[in-house]
């Protein structure tokens, strides 16, 4: 093919993509790669990451699973710079259920899985390790056939 076309096909090409991003700026107004906090919500609507509850440090909370609502989502931001134990405590069960802590970018980093009635405890040391992100997931799972009503607290 002569340089000519070559180059003129390129143009039409490159012309031709451009044309087809047009319109499509993104919106992110978080795109410093800073974590996102999730959508502040109906606390009965729990039950994914995106959609997890806020709760605070020094803080309880009572709900109740069903066997079609099986899970909760609640997340704290834990406090810049303050390096200390956290409690995060399941009491009240009235059937077994299990609670895990999860990071920010969804890895587990403890859980507590004690069988029937009994009190889930999960002890976290945040350390100064830690700086990159200071938001933690929640997860209250029903790990029975019936309804469970739990207190959550968080110290």
């Amino acid at each position: 093919m002569p340089p000519l076309m070559t180059r003129l096909l390129s143009i039409l090409l490159l012309t031709g993509m451009l044309c087809a991003c047009e319109g499509e700026i993104s919106t992110n107004a978080n795109a410093t790669g800073d974590a996102p906090f999730p959508v502040q919500n109906d606390p009965n609507d729990n039950d994914d990451f995106f959609h997890a509850t806020r709760k605070y440090i020094g803080s309880s909370t009572s709900d109740t699973l069903s066997i079609t609502d099986t899970v909760d989502y609640f997340f704290v931001e834990l406090p810049i710079g303050v390096y200390r134990a956290y409690r995060f405590e399941l009491t009240g069960l009235t059937g077994d259920a299990d609670i895990e802590l999860i990071n920010a970018y969804l890895n587990k980093e403890s859980w507590s899985d004690n069988p029937d009635t009994q009190d889930e405890l999960i002890e976290y040391w945040r350390d100064y390790t830690d700086l990159d992100n200071n938001i933690v997931y929640l997860k209250v799972t029903n790990r029975s056939d019936n309804d469970v009503m739990y207190t959550l607290e968080i110290q």
